[in-house]
């Protein structure tokens, strides 16, 4: 089944998107003229007011995406039943 995963065809849209968001941060890097960081120190309290802000709905998208990988790598390194019933994969 994985070598069907692995068909060229198939990374042609991730290929595709990359090379479009590569695109777009070469373009915004030019367009701003380089980065100009200046240093400063931020407290606790003010990045969690920050992310529970303004931008909350990036911070909810994060946690679901990381609770998934979290949920199916679980269940990856849990390993498959055999028909004896004995677990394949991770041992116990």
């Amino acid at each position: 089944r994985e070598r069907s995963w692995l068909t060229p065809d198939v990374w042609i849209g991730p290929a595709l998107l990359t090379a479009v968001l590569l695109a777009e941060l070469i373009w915004l890097l030019a367009k701003a003229g380089g980065p100009h960081l200046s240093a400063q120190t931020v407290g606790a309290g003010t990045v969690g007011a920050t992310l529970m802000g303004p931008y909350i709905l990036g911070v909810e998208m994060a946690s679901i995406i990381l609770l998934a990988g979290l949920i199916g790598s679980y269940h990856l390194a849990r390993g498959l039943k055999t028909k004896d019933g004995k677990r394949e994969g991770a041992d116990r």
